[in-house]
């Protein structure tokens, strides 16, 4: 028997198989795992559109016909591989009927073998030689173009199962041959001469299949080295955020035992409390040791306000919040200052976490929002100011729990609602500030409980009502101001005598009445004393005289009668007197003259009050302004 000539060609394929000449394929078909009939059928191509298969499926076994239609996706799921006489498809993957595999044929083709396919053999064979011919036209005459030519090869021609297994054979050995040789070698000296023969492929065609195979193991050690670093990476990443979700459970049950209501909004991933928490986090991960509980929380409540009001500073990188911007701190106590920083946004009520002994955050126009009620929980602070920012809100009850506190300012804000009556338990405040609001409603007597306070300033609001006789109780006030409320109405208090360290008293545009209590005389420290634009009658009290260190006194604008009294020369400190638009009568006194320090006189608008300015305070340079038809003076200015 002559030997057989074996050449493999491989060939990648897919479920459209770029062959415009395929008719048939005569094949055994292996069907579901575990059944292991085989079954010859036949795929005829009807048509071919975009490279898909469509056509019919036919069984001849036991001399049964079976048609069965299909398109492109052959319905068979556990279909694995195709074997056949002449070609072997293996497909590795199954997805929705397509195939996609190699197809590897042991017969030899030629580009110039445009009309059959065979297999040769040696004269002395004795045997006809095999043809395997195409349906069609050959599939090398169709080139596609870009791609290899694609051979489907059909063997209609019975062989015997010796000349099968030899062909697989040859096939396996010539594969393993090429594959694994930098030289492939063919297994057969008389291989020259034969028509349509072509040497097998150089070296320089081995050298570009190891060199795909030197590609294919640098890929695998690349994926491999890449994967075990993305794996150390990933692996990392995800045990950082185990620690770090660990960190924000611990972090998160300390606050919700301290302010239970923020349980919700530390769910929210949005919010100023959720990205403070994760912050304080991260950074407890990196020290446990140094990031205590007591730590955590305390930066957790500052990272917390500082969201809140959108505040950023590069100095917030260090590990120790007492060297950030506007923190001042130690173990113990918290000084928060951050006035005019351009802040924008609310006072959150994580504030009452922080050890504070003082919070000053004013003069940020963009801060509003109401003054969160957790305020209260502050025990320990000293200093308040909020003010000059858009805060809006009432006043909070719990203020009145703030025992160490000393100062308080709220002014020149939105604030609205009243003067809660718990203001009274602040036993240590010198200072209350809440001027320039929309406050309405009375001053509480339990004002007159603050024992210690030396300045209230409770101007420019909707105060109504009266000013409350405990005020006088007040004997360490230093400066009273309820001024531009128009809405205060009665008498000045007799009580105010007993404000015996008061040095400004300012009660200008009120509805105030009635008249200046002679107690007024007794306020020798006073340098201020505001009751213009009053309402109020009667005339001035001879004891006013007593006030010898007052620098500024104006009644303008009320209903005064009777006449300007002669101890007002004792004010030897006055250097304002304005008496304008009042109902005085009478000559002017004599004793004005000895006014030295006088540099602003007032007395028009007083239409029966006549008499002489002297000329001694023409020399004093001193603006005087009189009515000139009824009184005498070389200086004066008309009004």
């Amino acid at each position: 028997m002559g030997k057989q000539l074996v050449r493999v060609n491989t060939f990648k394929i897919k479920d459209t198989m770029h062959s415009k000449d395929l008719t048939s394929i005569n094949t055994k078909i292996h069907g579901e795992k575990g059944n292991s009939k085989c079954i010859n059928k036949s795929i005829e191509r009807s048509s071919h559109k975009n490279g898909r298969i469509k056509g019919i499926l036919k069984s001849n076994q036991d001399s049964k016909i079976m048609k069965e239609s299909f398109e492109d996706t052959i319905h068979l799921e556990n279909l694995t591989t195709i074997d056949t006489k002449i070609h072997r498809v293996e497909m590795p993957s199954y997805k929705g009927g397509r195939v996609k595999g190699i197809l590897k044929s042991s017969h030899r083709q030629t580009a110039a073998d445009n009309q059959d396919s065979k297999v040769l053999k040696d004269d002395d064979d004795g045997q006809n030689d095999h043809e395997t011919k195409s349906m069609g036209s050959s599939p090398s005459t169709h080139p596609v173009q870009g791609k290899k030519q694609h051979i489907i090869l059909q063997n209609n021609d019975a062989q015997s199962d010796y000349e099968n297994r030899r062909i697989r054979s040859l096939q396996s050995t010539q594969s393993l041959r090429i594959g694994r040789n930098k030289k492939a070698v063919a297994p057969y000296d008389d291989r020259k001469g034969i028509p349509g023969y072509k040497d097998i492929p150089s070296s320089k065609g081995d050298t570009k299949g190891n060199r795909k195979k030197k590609w294919l193991v640098l890929r695998v050690i690349i994926l491999i080295v890449f994967g075990s670093s993305f794996g150390a990476v990933f692996y990392f990443i995800g045990r950082d955020r185990h620690n770090i979700q660990k960190a924000m459970v611990e972090i998160r049950s300390l606050i919700v035992s301290k302010l239970p209501e923020s349980a919700d909004v530390l769910a929210e991933e949005t919010s100023p409390q959720y990205k403070a928490l994760m912050l304080v986090a991260e950074k407890r991960i990196e020290d446990p040791e140094f990031y205590t509980d007591k730590r955590s929380i305390r930066q957790y409540g500052l990272m917390t306000i500082f969201e809140s009001l959108m505040y950023e500073s590069d100095s917030f990188a260090s590990s120790n919040e007492c060297n950030w911007n506007g923190v001042s701190c130690d173990d113990e106590n918290i000084e928060l200052v951050l006035q005019n920083e351009v802040l924008i946004g609310t006072l959150p009520p994580e504030i009452a976490l922080l050890p504070l002994v003082r919070l000053d955050i004013s003069k940020n126009d963009q801060i509003f929002g109401s003054i969160p009620t957790e305020i209260g929980l502050l025990s320990q602070i000293q200093v308040l100011v909020l003010e000059e920012n858009n805060l809006s809100g009432s006043i909070p009850s719990e203020i009145g729990l703030l025992d160490n506190l000393e100062t308080l300012s709220l002014q020149w804000n939105e604030v609205e609602g009243f003067i809660c009556s718990e203001i009274g338990l602040l036993n240590l405040v010198k200072s209350i500030k809440i001027n320039n609001n929309r406050i309405s409603g009375t001053i509480p007597s339990e004002i007159g409980l603050l024992s210690h306070v030396e300045d209230i300033e409770i101007s420019s609001n909707l105060i109504m009502g009266s000013i409350p006789s405990e005020i006088g109780q007040l004997n360490k006030m230093r400066k009273l101001s309820l001024s531009n409320n128009y809405q205060i109405t009665g008498s000045i208090p007799s009580e105010v005598g007993r404000l015996s360290q008061v040095e400004n008293l300012s009660l200008y545009s009120n509805k105030l009445s009635e008249s200046i209590p002679s107690e007024i005389g007794l306020l020798k420290k006073m340098k201020e004393l505001h009751l213009n634009w009053n309402k109020i009658s009667g005339s001035i009290p001879t004891e006013i005289g007593l006030l010898n260190q007052i620098n500024y006194l104006s009644l303008r604008r009320n209903i005064i009668e009777g006449s300007i009294p002669s101890e007002i020369g004792l004010l030897n400190q006055l250097s304002n007197l304005d008496l304008s638009r009042n109902k005085l009568s009478g000559s002017i006194p004599l004793e004005i003259a000895f006014l030295d320090d006088i540099t602003e006189l007032k007395v028009h608008g007083n239409i029966k009050l006549f008499g002489s300015i002297p000329n001694d305070i023409c020399k004093i340079e001193a603006i005087i302004k009189a009515d000139q038809n009824k009184v005498d003076c070389e200086c004066c200015v008309c009004c």
